[in-house]
């Protein structure tokens, strides 16, 4: 086995819940972007975006708990991030899809029956053009059409 270097470090000021990456704003780069959950409880969950060159750019809140983070594998240039949330403390979660600038809403599930499960929000693709979303939860599965 080969050895792991790492290229940079980044501290967060709270737990880092997920990460995701991928070339959202058409260049032909990647960025990168860190979901956090705030060590202050009385704080947002946010955003750390990193552009190409892992300089980090202008974190933007969340104003509910979100629980994973993902690029859409959209044809089009510009992508947008898709998060799942909670509702509260009820056994309920949506997905999101936010702008991956500012994370403005652009679209939202229907409330899904039981919590999403961490690491289960995935894009599959069935052959059938656009790929598909399959989303785990407490209760069971489900998947876009």
């Amino acid at each position: 086995p080969g050895v792991l270097n790492y290229a940079a470090s980044f501290p967060m000021a709270g737990t880092v819940l997920d990460v995701a990456a991928g070339d959202t704003d058409g260049d032909a780069r990647g960025e990168t972007f860190v979901l956090v959950d705030p060590a202050d409880p009385n704080a947002a969950s946010f955003v750390v975006p990193f552009d190409s060159e892992l300089r980090p750019l202008p974190p933007f809140t969340l104003p509910w708990w979100p629980r994973s983070i993902a690029v859409e594998p959209s044809t089009f240039a510009r992508k947008n991030l898709l998060v799942s949330r909670t509702e509260g403390n009820l056994p309920v979660g949506r997905l999101v899809t936010v702008d991956a600038r500012n994370g403005a809403v652009v679209s939202e599930s229907p409330p899904l029956i039981g919590g999403i499960a961490r690491d289960s929000v995935n894009y599959v693709n069935l052959g059938l053009g656009q790929p598909q979303i399959s989303i785990g939860t407490e209760a069971g599965m489900y998947l876009t059409r």
